[in-house]
């Protein structure tokens, strides 16, 4: 991986784990601080056809019809992905802003590769995603991360957050997150306040002593 930025990185894990609740805190708790920081969402414009056609099929967006090649479906997204942090997160990288991207690369990875679509073309476009100097994976149960899911608000449980799907995902994350020496794992069960100051100190303290990452 040659694009890293120094301001950027990542919080990941499975639905129901956490993570938006983190990326906000972190934002607001690095902000504080003085620092320029910025929660951010990659979005994926073209590949949302994907959905309206699972939809037309099923009657569910997020239950994908065997007729959608799996590959098909994470080359749209890795391309809509690789041009939206393009135009979207470079000019605020090169302007000093931290952003801290709810997902990143190493999700989007295990996500295509458990969706049974991670193959050469899809590896190359995801080639082309900045690489965050830090990614905290939120590990939490699939059972636990069901039940929250169950009781949440502000949408319901979505077919593709089913608990063997999640289970999947979530072995996936930390299989993938012990090659690699820049990926922090926390207890998604810990206070969310707890974790915010976990990750706020590490990414304070990792920018000091400099470290970056090795893919």
């Amino acid at each position: 991986m040659t694009n890293m930025p120094e301001n950027l990185l990542s919080i990941i894990g499975i639905d129901g784990a956490g993570k938006s609740t983190q990326v906000s805190a972190v934002s607001a708790a690095l902000c504080d601080l003085g620092v320029d920081a910025r929660p951010i969402v990659a979005k994926a414009f073209g590949a949302r056809t994907v959905t309206v056609l699972a939809e037309q099929l099923t009657g569910d967006r997020f239950a994908y019809h065997p007729l959608i090649p799996a590959e098909l479906r994470e080359w749209a997204l890795a391309c809509d992905l690789a041009q939206y942090t393009r135009i979207e997160f470079t000019p605020l990288l090169q302007q000093g802003t931290t952003l801290v991207w709810d997902r990143g690369p190493l999700a989007y990875r295990v996500s295509a590769d458990v969706y049974g679509g991670l193959s050469e073309w899809v590896e190359r476009a995801q080639a082309l995603f900045p690489w965050p100097r830090r990614t905290y994976l939120l590990d939490l149960p699939a059972s636990i991360a069901v039940d929250r899911l169950r009781k949440r608000s502000s949408r319901p449980q979505q077919a593709d957050e089913s608990e063997p799907l999640l289970e999947q995902v979530r072995a996936g994350l930390l299989r993938e997150s012990q090659t690699r020496g820049d990926v922090v794992v926390l207890d998604a069960t810990r206070d969310d306040v707890e974790l915010t100051r976990t990750i706020v100190a590490d990414w304070l303290s990792s920018s000091c002593r400099g470290i970056g990452t090795s893919a």
